[in-house]
């Protein structure tokens, strides 16, 4: 036929998806059985296909009229029952009040006759729903909702037919009737288009009933019997004769149909793969990103090059070293050196007391130059001198303060709620100026200008011993954060500085997502903060110590960590071995045991 491309067409959206209204084939079947002896016309009502991606209200509407629909119009009990049946998530219906606030219209400008709304709907919550939704988890007949027509969803689009095909045979009115039957549907396209390719002549009614007559035989085989057996004995002759080419084609049109969805089905798995893949890429590039906040190349150079300068560390104050000799498993150098019946530090200056065990210093052998530290005795008498040839562990100069714990509070909470962090930290001694703390919201992995400092506060000055405190800070700024950042994986920071100097850095990834299932499954092209959940994963914290120069009259500049500490707390880390260790004790050796 001249229009075989069009048929091969109304085929495929055929066979996607086709319902009919039942009422309306209802009817046409009753009026069948009056007037089909006298060439009565029965209509096509028209197909229904959902759209294959989520769109607004509006964009949705264009993207059916651009294939020739509309937005579907529900007007009955069967087709509401009918479409509520074949889907699995929401769609939009061709329902709106947007011309008119309270009043529902169809897209074809008819008004709303009752509905199947779900309860207490519609609303118009926010004064801004002006669109239905169909939700078919719902209870079919009341699973109408309005929302706002911004959201996005995909969209039951109808496209209706309504060119007359002449009736001269009741098995093609039977076929009319039976076009609910999904098995059915690509020949009901193919008798369409054929007729209105060949007209309505006799020769062209010919053509047409007769392979379709067969097929609905044994479907409608003795619809009218009394003054009828010559039509049954006719159709009886027409099938013996064209079962062999009916079986064949019918096994060749079942295959290409299997094949075509099997092809479908692996192309969409394909995508889903490759898109997912793509997620995975992205996703792991964020955390780079994110986790550079925390960790820079920078810092971790600098760091490197502190461990070249590092001193033995020096021990003023009783606090700092019932702090050391808590946490110390074995004896360690520290930075005394005995000389002359002399005891100096290493930063030159003069030994003032100290915390030595009994009888000691004693210098025995006269080759007792340097000290170690004896954490099986007591804390406040645990020195001893030794030969500086003996081998031993050493503790390097250390931060005058450490941050002992971190606890989140109030967490998980709304994105809207302010940050909660108590912070436990301990002064090895007195420091006469004050600590600087900040909390810090990374609004973006990509750049820096969208960090947001949310607050800080000044500590000082600090005596020495342990403190706490609560640090709060309002909730970022959504107008500063991106769109397109709002809703994921982020990092909040901690950090204290002492003089301008940053000695710490606590990072933790922050977690901001939507507790609703509709909202996850169908996120709003802005974010509606209102609805994000915030948890700061407590459990991971991520700590970067750096070394400064807590003394304003030194060059000297203390060694750093780089520690991923156990869950919310942040004890002081193993001992630093950064020199190498002097070698094993020498047999002759006595005086180092």
């Amino acid at each position: 036929f001249s229009s075989q491309h069009s048929y091969k067409r109304r085929m495929e959206l055929s066979a996607i998806y086709e319902n009919f209204e039942v009422s309306d084939i209802k009817d046409m079947h009753k009026s069948s059985q009056r007037n089909d002896q006298d060439g009565s016309r029965c209509q096509k009502q028209g197909f229904i296909f959902l759209t294959p991606e989520l769109k607004s209200w509006s964009e949705s509407r264009q993207f059916c009229r651009d294939n020739g629909a509309d937005l579907v119009m529900i007007k009955s009990k069967e087709k509401q029952r009918l479409v509520s049946g074949k889907l699995v998530s929401s769609v939009w219906i061709g329902l709106s009040d947007a011309e008119r606030e309270g009043v529902m219209k169809w897209v074809d400008n008819s008004p709303l006759n009752g509905g199947f709304w779900e309860v207490n709907e519609p609303n118009d919550a926010g004064a801004n729903e002006d669109c239905v939704e169909l939700n078919p988890k719902k209870p079919n007949l009341n699973n109408w909702n309005d929302i706002p027509c911004s959201l996005l969803r995909k969209a039951l689009c109808e496209r209706l037919l309504v060119s007359p095909v002449k009736v001269v045979d009741r098995f093609l009115l039977c076929l009319s009737v039976s076009e609910l039957k999904i098995q059915t549907s690509a020949m009901v396209a193919s008798s369409l288009t054929t007729s209105q390719t060949l007209g309505s002549s006799p020769r062209a009614a010919e053509l047409l009933s007769e392979p379709l007559k067969m097929e609905m035989d044994t479907i409608y085989e003795n619809v009218d019997a009394p003054g009828n057996e010559k039509r049954g004995a006719h159709a009886s002759t027409r099938r013996s004769k064209c079962c062999g080419r009916r079986c064949l084609v019918s096994v060749m049109v079942t295959l290409g149909l299997i094949c075509a969805v099997l092809l479908i089905f692996i192309s969409l798995e394909l995508l889903s793969l490759m898109e997912l893949n793509h997620k995975v890429v992205s996703l792991q590039e964020k955390n780079q990103k994110l986790e550079s906040r925390v960790f820079s190349l920078k810092d971790q150079l600098e760091r490197a090059d502190s461990k070249q300068g590092a001193d033995l560390v020096v021990i003023k104050t009783q606090e700092k070293q019932m702090f050391i000799s808590s946490w110390v498993q074995e004896h360690v150098w520290i930075g005394l050196v005995v000389e002359n019946g002399k005891s100096t530090w290493v930063d030159d200056s003069s030994l003032d007391g100290g915390f030595w065990d009994s009888g000691e210093p004693n210098s025995l052998g006269g080759a007792e130059g340097c000290v170690e530290l004896m954490p099986e005795q007591p804390a406040l008498s645990n020195w001893n001198d030794l030969a500086c040839t003996c081998a031993r562990k050493a503790i390097y100069a250390m931060a005058k303060v450490q941050v002992l714990n971190v606890a989140v509070l109030d967490n998980p909470s709304p994105f809207g709620n302010p940050f909660q962090f108590e912070i436990t930290f301990e002064c090895m001694e007195d420091l006469p100026e004050d600590l600087e703390w900040k909390i810090i919201y990374v609004g973006s992995a990509e750049s820096e200008e969208y960090d947001q400092v949310l607050d800080s506060v000044l500590v000082g000055p600090v005596p020495a011993g342990r403190h706490m405190f609560v640090f709060q800070a309002d909730a970022p700024n959504t107008g500063l954060i991106p769109e397109s950042d709002a809703v994921g994986v982020t990092v909040v920071l901690i950090t204290c500085t002492y003089r301008g100097q940053e000695f710490i850095r606590i990072g933790y990834y922050v977690n901001n997502e939507y507790t609703d299932s509709e909202l996850k499954e169908n996120p709003p092209v802005r974010p509606n903060y209102a609805q994000l959940q915030r948890n700061i994963l407590a459990s991971n914290p991520r700590v970067t110590r750096f070394h400064i120069n807590w003394e304003a009259t030194t060059d000297r500049m203390e060694d750093s960590e780089n520690v991923d500490p156990t869950p919310n707390a942040m004890h002081p880390p193993t001992l630093p071995i950064k020199a190498p260790i002097l070698g094993l004790m020498p047999d002759n050796s006595m005086d180092c045991l």
